[in-house]
């Protein structure tokens, strides 16, 4: 939504503003989904109401720059986008999100050092099960002569019990493997999802510096606004590509063939580079 009104700033193209709105009712939309998904975890629905009420802000500041840009000149919406500081308003949003995965983070760690206590106990149990055994093996030393037929069915009880207690303890080790493994990849994907998401963006705002700081010839205008808006669609991809997890999540994506010209990627890279 904020890249759609950067755009829109600059060139007053009507065909961004479905863009926008669509990105805006989005962002409702997820916050709203996330309200759900946190329902029972107190730690983490109490801030849904803060992003939500951010998210409204940031949404209300950018229509605000949006409708004086229709009316007026670029001029009057650069001095309404300083005023609105939509910035306030993004940062609240990552301060609460931070907030959020700190807190899942935590969460993520108790479970932890639950799992490594289940492990202990499971050790704990296996040694007083070898203590109960060593007793139960001097007991039928001393009951075989009366107890000749039952020794068979009291060693194959000890012997399940001791079964019991390795498949227990590897189940608990089994567990702190997945839950160490999904935190790393959760780690992995944040990591590249935030490279991938501030590449474009990084373009965008290089180029949206250079036209308010000085004045540009039309033919460097004319590319600065195609590398924006190529810069805003790549990103938007991105969006689209997350979107796409979830559809493979729910074995809902559609698979396309198509050529890639390798030589575009790198025409596009440096483009993107051009203003630093």
């Amino acid at each position: 939504a904020d890249s759609a009104a950067r755009a829109f700033l600059l060139t007053r193209n009507p065909s961004l503003l479905p863009q926008l709105r669509d990105a805006q009712a989005q962002a409702v939309d997820r916050v709203e989904q996330l309200a759900g998904l946190s329902a029972g975890n107190p730690a983490v629905e109490q801030r849904v109401p803060h992003l939500r009420e951010a998210v409204r802000r940031m949404n209300t500041r950018l229509a605000a720059v949006v409708a004086t840009r229709e009316a007026g000149t670029i001029g009057d919406a650069l001095d309404a986008a300083r005023s609105a500081d939509t910035s306030g308003a993004r940062s609240d949003i990552r301060r609460i999100i931070a907030d959020m995965e700190r807190e899942e983070l935590r969460q993520l760690a108790e479970r932890r050092t639950a799992a490594d206590q289940a492990y202990e106990r499971a050790v704990g149990g296996r040694v007083g099960s070898a203590v109960v055994s060593g007793a139960l093996l001097v007991a039928v030393t001393l009951l075989s002569l009366r107890h000749a037929r039952g020794r068979a069915d009291r060693e194959a009880s000890l012997m399940e019990s001791e079964r019991r207690a390795r498949e227990a303890a590897e189940r608990e080790q089994e567990a702190r493997a997945e839950a160490e493994l999904a935190n790393r990849r959760k780690d992995q994907f944040l990591a590249v999802l935030s490279h991938e998401l501030r590449t474009p963006l990084n373009a965008v705002l290089g180029w949206t510096q250079i036209l308010q700081v000085s004045k540009v010839e039309e033919a460097t205008l004319a590319r600065a606004l195609a590398s924006i808006r190529r810069n805003a669609e790549a990103q938007q991809h991105l969006v689209e590509d997350l979107l796409d997890v979830s559809r493979i999540l729910a074995g809902k994506l559609p698979m396309e063939r198509a050529s890639v010209d390798l030589r575009d990627v790198v025409a596009q890279v440096v483009e993107a580079m051009r203003p630093d």
